[in-house]
Formats: C-alpha cells, sequence, structure tokens
C-alpha cells in the first residue's frame, strides 16, 4: 500500500485508505489506538534497533524482481 504512494496523500493517508478497504468503518475505533503508540512509544524503538546499511539495496533488488508484486511483506 505505501509503496504505491504515488505523493499526492501522505503516507498515513495512504495507510488509513488501505486500512480501511481491509477492515472498514470501524476502523475508525482503532485510529486512537495507532495515534497513542505513534506519540508516545514509537521512537523509543529507535532504543532497540539500528540502520542497516543493507536494508534499502535488498528491498530495491526484491522490489526490482515483483516478488509479491513488487512489496516484501
Amino acid at each position: 500500500m505505501i509503496y504505491k504512494n504515488d505523493g499526492q496523500k501522505t503516507n498515513e493517508e495512504v495507510f488509513w485508505d488501505y486500512f480501511e478497504s481491509v477492515y472498514g468503518k470501524k476502523r475508525l475505533k482503532d485510529k486512537a489506538y495507532f495515534d497513542d503508540f505513534y506519540t508516545h512509544e514509537f521512537n523509543n524503538v529507535k532504543q532497540v534497533t539500528s540502520p542497516n546499511p543493507l536494508a534499502k539495496p535488498i528491498v530495491d533488488y526484491v522490489n526490482s524482481k515483483k516478488h509479491n508484486g513488487g512489496f516484501i511483506y
């Protein structure tokens, strides 16, 4: 979904449009949980992760092969 973003919408808008297409309007009740996570907890993930310089080249390679429709799941 995000990988198909043509830049006319934010990644957040693309995500929620897709989420709603899968789960319907009831997804609106879940948005508060996502917002809370990204506001309060998401930045803590940085403490237990680190950038990997191989990540982008690997994803680009796999996407170029159109594996799983051009997206890694």
